[in-house]
């Protein structure tokens, strides 16, 4: 237990891009409520169509999010530990999206389809763009100086 007490300490210690991350967060809320200006029905969509797009992408980011800060990104913390909790929340994402969008379904009784095409859209967008910006930002502060 010695050698894995010293590898620990002797990691890296760094706080996760909160700023990067609340700006995407950002950014997905804004263009989730612009949605509604889509003219969905004028291309064949069932009525309300726009607003089942509007509400699930929107509840989607506000679900991404939620779970982000809750792992508290601020904190500094060890490599391997922050890899166990971005993992474990990205896990909580993916499992917990189907729930968030089948309760907006049931609650709202807005068309299935658009009420999961923009849910899902959403949840892979925004998690492959939070992937992209934890991971630049861990290689850089994980990297090693070169010696030439």
């Amino acid at each position: 237990m010695d050698k894995v007490a010293k590898a620990i300490k002797a990691e890296p210690r760094f706080a996760m891009p909160v700023k990067r991350v609340t700006g995407l967060f950002t950014l997905m809320l804004i263009l989730s409520v612009l949605t509604k200006t889509l003219p969905l029905e004028s291309w064949g969509a069932p009525a309300g169509s726009a607003d089942g797009f509007r509400w699930s992408s929107g509840f989607m980011v506000i679900f991404l999010a939620v779970i982000f800060y809750a792992m508290r990104p601020w904190k500094e913390r060890p490599a391997s530990e922050w890899m166990l909790w971005w993992l474990g929340g990205t896990v909580l994402r993916i499992l917990g999206a189907p729930l968030v969008l089948i309760s907006i379904y049931f609650s709202s009784h807005l068309p299935a389809m658009s009420v999961m095409i923009g849910g899902v859209i959403w949840a892979v967008i925004g998690l492959l763009a939070e992937a992209i910006i934890v991971a630049k930002s861990v290689s850089r502060q994980t990297a090693s100086p070169r010696s030439p």
